[in-house]
């Protein structure tokens, strides 16, 4: 049973552009991205989760934890030989979200992604397919 809590946080993700900035790449929840779906077609991308270990639970907690978590995801993600970008998740016009540093992960599979997810306390994350919109994974 959704909250109004979860509601406001459905809400909050949906209000977020996912961006990439070394590739130049941003997209949003549920919207279609060419430019996004060409680039994974030319780089042999099938499958891709966005991920951050920022604010466990969605409680926001000090830049220097968050850093410190991230850098124990980052960590994770070279021991297991995935492909990453930096990213950055920025909330549009909200008093309520900081950007969060994350990494956009590529052809992970959908389990790899919620097991990386729960392992850093996260309520949700982006995944995406070729060919299929980005979508909030709830965990």
């Amino acid at each position: 049973m959704e909250t109004d809590c979860d509601q406001k946080l459905i809400i909050a993700y949906y209000q977020t552009s996912y961006r990439v900035p070394e590739l130049d790449l941003t997209f949003r929840l549920g919207r279609k991205n060419s430019r996004l779906e060409r680039w994974c077609e030319e780089n042999q991308i099938q499958s891709w989760a966005f991920i951050t270990a920022w604010n466990p639970q969605s409680e926001k907690i000090n830049k220097t934890e968050n850093k410190v978590r991230n850098s124990a995801l980052k960590k994770l993600l070279e021991e297991g030989d995935f492909r990453y970008w930096k990213g950055l998740g920025v909330p549009d016009k909200s008093e309520d979200w900081d950007s969060e540093q994350s990494f956009w992960v590529v052809n992970i599979d959908l389990q790899e992604a919620v097991d990386l997810g729960n392992l850093f306390h996260q309520r949700a994350l982006v995944y995406g397919r070729v060919g299929i919109r980005p979508s909030l994974i709830w965990l």
